[in-house]
Parts: structure tokens; sequence; C-alpha cells
């Protein structure tokens, strides 16, 4: 059985970001091993990934989390659009 990823939001670099976390469900494998983070593409956004989280997460005893990027889905919307960069989007990920 696989539960819906839990929905989040988080200050990351001055915006607030949403996120979806699964948490692995065996407790036997209870070690974590990491997160494993998922991008989605263009037009996209972490609904794009619902489905396949949790059942990454049991797979691979890591927490997986999946985020909407800048201008997408729940994920604060800016005027400054330098905040739009590659750059920027890399730095967001990685304080993720």
């Amino acid at each position: 059985m696989t539960s819906s990823p839990v929905s989040r939001f988080i200050s990351v670099l001055g915006t607030r970001v949403h996120y979806n976390l699964a948490i692995p469900q065996d407790e036997t494998n209870s070690q974590n091993l990491g997160t494993i983070v998922l991008i989605h593409g263009f037009l996209c956004s972490t609904f794009t990934w619902n489905k396949c989280l949790q059942p990454l997460a049991n797979k691979t005893c890591c927490r997986v989390l999946a985020y909407d990027r800048l201008g997408f889905g729940f994920t604060e919307r800016t005027l400054d659009g330098e905040r739009y960069g590659r750059k920027n989007e890399e730095l967001l990920a990685l304080e993720l």
C-alpha cells in the first residue's frame, strides 16, 4: 500500500517553496540512506511525481523529495526576473 506524499512549504533563499516528501515505510530498513531530489520539467509540478514518490522511497530506503521549481505549482512567484536564472535554480535545489 502506498500513501500520499506529505505536502509542505519551506522558505529557501527568501522564497516560499512547496515540496512533497515521502519517507520509507518499511520499519526494518529504518536506516536513512539519504535523500533523492526529483526535479520536474517545464510546465509540470510536484504532481508529476506523486505516484512514484512513495514506491521509490520504499525501494531505496531514502527520503524522496519533489519540489515545485520557481514559478511552478504552489511555489511563490516573484517579479524579480533574475531569481528565475539557472544559478538560482541550482542554489535552491542544493538548499532544499
